[in-house]
C-alpha cells in the first residue's frame, strides 16, 4: 500500500492549529501533540516570510481573496526551511 503523503493542519481563526495528520509529524518533526493550540506562524514560519504569509492567511479567512493555490516554506523542527 502506498504512503499517504499529504500534510493536513487545519487553523482556527485565530491560527491556532487544530488538526495536524501524521505525515505532518514525520514531514515536520513535530507531534501533534507539540503543537495542537499553538500558533502556527509562530512556529512553522520563517521570520523573513511572516508578513507576505499572514497578509495572504488574513486575506482568505475574510473572503478577501481566493488561492488555488498557495506556497511558502516552513521551519521544520530541526530549524531546517522546507518549501
Amino acid at each position: 500500500m502506498k504512503e499517504n503523503k499529504t500534510i493536513v493542519v487545519s487553523l482556527d481563526s485565530g491560527a491556532l492549529i487544530t488538526e495536524f495528520n501524521e505525515y505532518a509529524e514525520k514531514f515536520t518533526g513535530y507531534t501533534r501533540n507539540e503543537v495542537i493550540g499553538r500558533n502556527w506562524f509562530e512556529i512553522f514560519i520563517p521570520d523573513a516570510d511572516i508578513l507576505e504569509v499572514l497578509e495572504a492567511f488574513n486575506s482568505l479567512f475574510h473572503g478577501e481573496n481566493m488561492f488555488w493555490k498557495f506556497e511558502n516554506k516552513i521551519t521544520l523542527k530541526d530549524g531546517s526551511k522546507k518549501q
